[in-house]
């Protein structure tokens, strides 16, 4: 069965295995869909089971990429019971690589592991702590950068890792209050309360997240 989409242009072949006391039937299907994974434990081959195999067409060295099935006794290695059971895993390492080698994953989005990098200014760590924890209560993916390094180097590492805000805490700044958050993509630098720092790095992050993970792409 070939199945033509809109939207992805990968070829899968799933193969299922049907195993009775005395014989095997193989039964496989072609569509254009959407990939993932690698395969199940279980020995397929053993009567009463059922397994299916998903790989792609256009990279058969990658292999399986979701493989499964039902197993008349799954867990035969950990109990004396015969427990059946349905099993499924999916690639997604093996996933991705195919929709990066085929330009559907979109480079627009944010990959840093962090939405804020907080750079003390003083050797107190305890404010920066403090704002750390309150930007991960809040749901921000927060690091705080605690090296003795020169501030060229402290603003390098947010730029070589993509990081697209960075928080300045200094003595000023803690006095007041206040939070330094610069944008590291615009470049704009502004003095806020914590719940503001809050609320602009949320509405920052939206528009730099703009659309999907994987693009949508004509045949």
């Amino acid at each position: 069965m070939e199945i033509n989409s809109s939207h992805m242009a990968l070829q899968l072949r799933t193969t299922a295995w049907m195993y009775s006391r005395n014989s095997s039937v193989e039964a496989s299907s072609a569509v254009t869909a959407f990939p993932a994974m690698t395969c199940c434990s279980a020995p397929p081959w053993q009567p009463g089971n059922t397994a299916l195999s998903t790989r792609l067409l256009d990279h058969p060295e990658i292999g399986s990429i979701c493989s499964g099935g039902r197993y008349d006794n799954l867990a035969e290695y950990y109990t004396d019971k015969q427990l059946p059971g349905v099993g499924i895993s999916i690639g997604l390492t093996r996933l991705f690589y195919v929709l990066g080698e085929q330009g559907y994953l979109n480079d627009n989005m944010n990959k840093a592991p962090a939405d804020v990098l907080i750079l003390p200014m003083t050797d107190d760590m305890g404010a920066a702590i403090e704002t750390a924890t309150a930007l991960r209560t809040s749901g921000i993916r927060t690091q705080l950068y605690g090296e003795q390094k020169k501030f060229k180097h402290k603003i390098g590492y947010a730029d070589k890792l993509g990081i697209p805000f960075v928080i300045f805490l200094g003595e000023d700044e803690i006095n007041a209050g206040v939070v330094a958050v610069k944008d590291m993509e615009s470049g704009e630098q502004v003095k806020v309360s914590l719940d503001e720092a809050v609320n602009l790095i949320r509405a920052g992050l939206a528009k730099k997240n703009e659309g999907k993970v994987i693009c949508d792409k004509s045949i």
